[in-house]
């Protein structure tokens, strides 16, 4: 067949089946890759494991060759899958010189699967006509994902397979960044589990369609308007040229940070029985702590969470700084750097017109950021006078602290109240006030755009600032010399209300499921709104939840992490075709 007629096939009639033959190759290597990293396999089932997996890359490189041949726009796909061809020609050079051979199929795999999932994102973006939808269908992936890899029996410390409700929980938790748990993070997961856990904190941090669109970028795939307008959705930036330098502002934030946290940390942990920890272990620790931190997760390797930490400074300074960046939210914390930057840049004389006018516009706090840092203080501050002053004689919690160990464990709780989960008294031995005072600030949450859940800072802001305005007689509703929208204001009532409606159904449904428990309501109340916050705190009858228990927090974590409105908006929103006659009505 010539040349030309077979490119024409492979046009025109080959494409479908080669998306199935390598659907087909990509669910292979990924299920080898799994069986492979998750059983205990004998050396002849390993054996055939592996040629399977030779066979699977095999057929990725055949891809590779046929695009560059038959393809007429071969330099587009060149320039687009640069990288993928690059780790194709150095995955060959490894094998033809025996190095690493096997680890080096291992890698290879993993980065194809991955560029495979990168295309198939972008048809999926390109054919989506509901962002919501998306956004809750690359979180259920995620989740589908890590409770299948951590129910696998390498997953587990015991080398038995835990139940997959608890592998759920456990996925679901990690994702949604909540920090609850049926199960010991560090006695009942392997290594290969935490790890697990550690990936899961951090897509569900950052989410899973941040992630695609780096990769994507990385590879020289350049998004479409399509594309461009649905991760503008999804992230909740204006302007069609941001996308790609927000997406690659918050994995280089987010980096940067971590990193911080995980050396200013490094040396201050020790082992559960509080002996020292190896380089290797404390350096584990330290990074997953401070990804925990940084994404508000509230996951920890200690039973008491760092109630064993109240004197160390490292502990006590880093990570409430990780949480309080984590959950201001990446629109505050790029506004915060992009004034430093034109204050800096005002020290020089502008080129022209056009910068001077670009340094005049980013040289100030837009009302978002005035309202995250404004509501970030008052809930900080009032929460920590507020839980000094009530724990105060509490010999179980701050009653036996003494100088600055009394307040920086009241400061460090009402800071991690709202997002994080993680606490350095006992949540459980709190007294009625300070636990009541602490489902407030978990289900106000953290700032919209962050790693943290709840009904978010500004949006309870601009519902109450627009209370005040409607009990003053006032038409708009105005802070910082600015008008807030109309439509903005009443998504800020409608997410208020959709937060408490869910989380007094679940509270409700959690009464039933736990009615021979024989717990308070205060503490299914809260255990309720430290799912919906995606905060993690606990007064400690997580574990001990039934099955349906379970099943409703999971549910609950879900919603607190998406949002209620985007939940509602992605399942039952339809575009008004008409408009109905208007009445008034009496109310009030």
């Amino acid at each position: 067949m010539p040349l030309e007629d077979a490119r024409l096939y492979y046009k025109n009639v080959f494409p479908r089946m080669r998306n199935i033959i390598l659907g087909v190759v990509t669910l292979l290597a990924a299920a080898l890759l799994i069986v492979e990293a998750g059983w205990e396999i004998s050396e002849a089932v390993d054996g055939i494991i592996i040629v399977f997996m030779w066979v699977a890359a095999v057929a990725f490189i055949l891809d590779n060759i046929a695009n560059i041949v038959l393809l007429f726009d071969r330099e587009i796909y060149l320039k687009q899958n640069w990288l993928n061809l690059i780790l194709t020609v150095v995955f060959l050079a490894m094998v033809l010189t025996g190095f690493h051979a096997l680890d080096s199929l291992r890698i290879f795999l993993i980065a194809s699967i991955i560029f495979v999932l990168i295309r198939l994102n972008r048809q999926i973006n390109v054919l989506s006509k509901r962002p919501a939808l998306l956004l809750i269908g690359s979180f259920l992936m995620v989740i589908f994902v890590g409770t299948v890899l951590l129910s696998l029996p390498k997953a587990s410390a015991t080398g038995r397979p835990i139940r997959l409700i608890d592998a759920w929980f456990t996925a679901t938790s990690g994702t949604c960044v909540t920090g609850l748990v049926v199960r010991d993070t560090y006695a009942d997961f392997s290594d290969f589990g935490r790890g697990i856990i550690l990936v899961l904190l951090q897509i569900g941090g950052l989410g899973l369609m941040t992630f695609a669109a780096f990769f994507a970028l990385v590879a020289g795939r350049r998004p479409s308007i399509k594309e461009t307008a649905v991760m503008g959705d999804i992230l909740k930036v204006d302007g069609m040229g941001r996308i790609t330098k927000v997406v690659i502002y918050i994995l280089l934030f987010t980096l940067v940070c971590e990193v911080f946290g995980a050396v200013a940390t490094y040396g201050a942990w020790h082992a559960r029985d509080g002996s020292a920890l190896n380089d290797g272990d404390q350096l584990f620790f330290s990074a997953f702590h401070a990804v925990s931190s940084f994404c508000n997760a509230g996951f920890s390797f200690f039973k008491d969470s760092f109630v064993s930490y109240q004197g160390s400074f490292a502990v006590n300074t880093v990570v409430p700084l990780l949480v309080v960046i984590g959950g201001l939210g990446f629109a505050v914390n790029m506004n915060i750097i992009g004034l430093r930057g034109a204050i800096f840049g005002r020290l020089r004389k502008p080129k022209d017109d056009a910068e001077r006018r670009m340094l005049a516009s980013t040289a100030r706090f837009t009302v978002h950021t005035k309202l995250a840092l404004t509501m970030t203080a008052i809930l900080v501050l009032g929460g920590f006078l507020f839980i000094l002053v009530l724990e105060n004689e509490n010999p179980d919690t701050l009653g036996g602290l003494a100088g600055w160990r009394k307040a920086g464990a009241a400061l460090f709780q009402s800071i991690t109240a709202r997002t994080a989960g993680f606490n350095t008294i006992s949540i459980r031995s709190c007294t009625t006030p300070t636990k009541f005072l602490l489902i407030i600030l978990m289900v106000i949450g953290a700032s919209p755009g962050s790693t943290g859940g709840g009904i978010k800072t500004v949006t309870v802001a601009i519902f109450f600032i627009a209370v005040w305005s409607m009990l003053r007689g006032r038409k708009n509703v105005e802070i910082f010399r600015r008008t807030i929208p109309n439509d903005l204001v009443s998504k800020a009532f409608v997410i208020t209300i959709l937060g408490v409606v869910f989380l007094s159904v679940a509270t409700l449904a959690l009464c039933i499921t736990e009615a021979g428990r024989g717990w308070e309501f205060l503490d299914v109340l809260f255990e309720s709104a430290s799912a919906f916050g995606t905060v993690g705190l606990s007064t400690g009858i997580t574990p001990h939840l039934t099955d349906l228990g379970k099943i409703i927090i999971i549910l609950l974590m879900f919603v607190g992490r998406i949002g209620p409105l985007t939940m509602v908006v992605a399942l039952i929103q339809r575009p008004t075709r008409s408009e109905l006659p208007s009445e008034r009505v009496t109310i009030g």
